[in-house]
């Protein structure tokens, strides 16, 4: 799900000072917006204090302090929000160089033992201290000898390190410092706790991860050709195959920008061959003239595609490889286009950093909704797109979200449903969203309300308003199924008060993301709202200009939702939402080892069969 400044590493809530948490002991929190703000007064600015050790190590007992205190004074019902005070902590004991604390941890806040990036550092740094020539073969033994106690389940994490280990570059996190941490510095000196526990990480990654890089990467190689991925996907026997000529049209929405020109130009009439869903008998073509468009401001604009800045356009063939490199990375694959992205991610200077990350950030919103509607569009050659964009800026501060915002995201979001509902929409895939953080760290970015807890409620205003009239526009289109990505924080989404994803209407399905044997990802979110789990990992997708690569996140799990909906429709046009939703929710059928709803077309498919039979 994009977020607003998806590409900041520097996420800047709200604030309050740690000293003072107001509440009696293990009081009940439900909702994000009822945790006090907690935040550190950086002396110096971050690019020079990441230098200044004895800073670094006075911030981390502060963080490991309020944090502590936090944990013992509310009962907070969001697992994840409880593991993020403990990786606080972890962080913080790293930077102490309290190993064991930091160990023991990570066992308390994840599910018992720590966590693989955790104990493989621990162990490499515990083997090489106080070593010379020893060091090497030293660390490459501890950190091999923890690995064999990993089984083959822990293939994905290996994959995700590895993923992470290949991208590091202490120069790349400096420039992030001086490019995005120093500017809000300056706007506030008091930053939070995401902004303070982003530092110590950073340190920790510059100064104990990166010098050992070569020595844990080859052990991950090692190791994750001694276990090969297996062939449990799970997804393929539970889709559909028939006749495309026996389809009826069905009417679909992306609510994101799309390049019409993709969908035009890969032809078929073999849905097993198709990404697209488009062939010479569907009903109606999209094209530039047609959808509606909303600018970084929800003002209305043209063009169902975000436009290419100036000057970018001869980039967007690099960035598309880079991101490529890393689909395949995260896939576990290595390719030439894998090592593009090594070494155009190492031969940054921090001078480049402020320059590549916004025109990354830009290509990823750039191909959002196109990644969206090619799993969307899979198999369905009677299938009309109607297309509607909504636009995340990648400048640094974004435009304001403020009370004059809101309003005009209301006045978005009314006159979109309608146009929907003119346009004969049956299913509408939203995958985006905001979180009170979201608004709060917008709020914060542009200097407003010094004091963080009217900051706070000021934010739950400005949620409250958008929140309730789109709740309303998507009760009055009870003949669209509006299909939503969970989002990629492992929260909570009704603790967090996701919007849309914590919308409960009878015509909204909220969907997660599992991996190809359907288990919940790491990065799933979660909550009573979540209805179903698809497939969200190494999906491949059409980028605008018509290219390939892999893409994981509940945006790609939500589409496949999407399309399974429209495919029930093109067999039966004349099911109602209610029992479109009944058949996706009533058949939905966990995987062996993996006790969730997950998505089966086929199951559904032979329910609707035996109905009408």
């Amino acid at each position: 799900m994009i977020r607003f400044l998806l590409h900041m590493f520097f996420c800047v809530c709200a604030a309050a000072w740690f000293i003072t948490l107001p509440g009696s002991a293990q009081e009940v929190v439900d909702d994000a917006g009822s945790l006090p703000r907690l935040s550190y007064r950086l002396p110096i600015t971050p690019s020079a204090m990441i230098e200044d050790v004895e800073r670094m190590r006075r911030l981390a007992a502060e963080v490991e302090d309020s944090s502590r205190r936090l944990l013992e004074t509310y009962e907070i019902r969001d697992a994840a929000t409880r593991r993020e005070l403990y990786v606080a902590r972890r962080t913080a004991a790293l930077v102490r160089g309290d190993f064991a604390a930091a160990l023991e941890l990570d066992r308390a806040g994840g599910a018992g033992a720590p966590s693989l990036a955790t104990d493989l550092l621990v162990a490499a740094l515990t083997a090489q201290a106080g070593r010379d020539e020893e060091g090497e073969s030293a660390l490459r033994a501890a950190v091999r000898e923890r690995l064999s106690a990993r089984g083959s389940d822990a293939r994905n994490q290996v994959i995700a390190l590895r993923r992470d280990l290949v991208l590091a570059s202490s120069a790349f996190r400096l420039g992030e410092i001086a490019a995005f941490a120093d500017p809000q510095w300056r706007r506030n000196p008091e930053v939070s706790q995401d902004f303070a526990v982003a530092m110590l990480r950073l340190w920790t990654e510059i100064n104990l991860r990166n010098r050992m890089l070569p020595s844990m990467e080859a052990e991950l190689v090692n190791w994750l050709s001694r276990h090969p991925a297996s062939d449990g996907n799970i997804w393929a026997e539970r889709d559909i195959g028939f006749d495309a000529n026996t389809m009826r049209p069905v009417t679909i929405a992306v609510w994101d920008g799309v390049d019409p020109a993709v969908f035009a130009a890969f032809l078929t009439d073999d849905p097993q061959e198709q990404m697209n869903g488009r062939n010479d008998d569907a009903d109606g073509f999209i094209d530039e003239t047609e959808g509606l468009a909303f600018d970084a401001e929800f003002r209305p604009t043209t063009g169902i595609l975000l436009p290419v800045p100036a000057g970018l356009e001869q980039r967007l063939a690099e960035y598309e490889r880079y991101k490529r490199g890393v689909g395949d990375l995260a896939a576990g694959l290595d390719s030439p286009d894998v090592a593009f992205a090594r070494a155009w991610r190492q031969r940054l200077t921090p001078a480049d950093v402020e320059d590549f990350e916004l025109g990354y950030s830009f290509y990823g919103q750039f191909i959002h909704g196109t990644n969206v509607a090619s799993v969307a569009l899979r198999g369905l050659v009677r299938a009309n797109l109607v297309p509607l964009r909504i636009t995340f800026s990648s400048d640094t501060p974004p435009p304001l979200l403020d009370e004059a915002a809101a309003e005009r995201f209301v006045e978005m979001v009314t006159t979109g449903i309608a146009y929907l509902k003119s346009r004969g929409v049956r299913v509408c895939n939203i995958s985006w969203g905001f979180t009170l953080e979201d608004i709060e760290f917008n709020l914060a970015q542009h200097g407003l309300e010094a004091d963080p807890e009217a900051r706070s409620r000021r934010a739950q205003r400005i949620l409250h308003a958008m929140y309730a009239a789109m709740d309303e526009a998507i009760a009055s289109a009870p003949q669209i199924l509006f299909v939503v990505a969970a989002g990629n924080t492992g929260e909570d989404v009704d603790f967090v008060r996701d919007l849309p994803g914590s919308i409960n209407r009878p015509n909204v399905l909220t969907v997660a993301a599992a991996d190809e044997q359907g288990r919940a990802t790491e990065f799933a979110s979660t909550g009573a709202s979540v209805d179903l789990y698809a497939l969200g990992v190494n999906v491949e997708v059409l980028v605008p200009g018509g290219g390939r690569l892999r893409a994981s996140g509940a945006s790609l799990a939500a589409p496949q939702v999407v399309n399974a909906a429209a495919k029930l429709l093109a067999i039966e046009p004349r099911l109602s939402t209610e029992e479109l939703v009944r058949l996706l929710i009533e058949n939905a059928s966990p995987a062996p080892n993996a006790d969730l709803p997950l998505l089966n077309l086929r199951a559904a498919r032979a329910a609707l069969e035996e109905r009408r039979h």
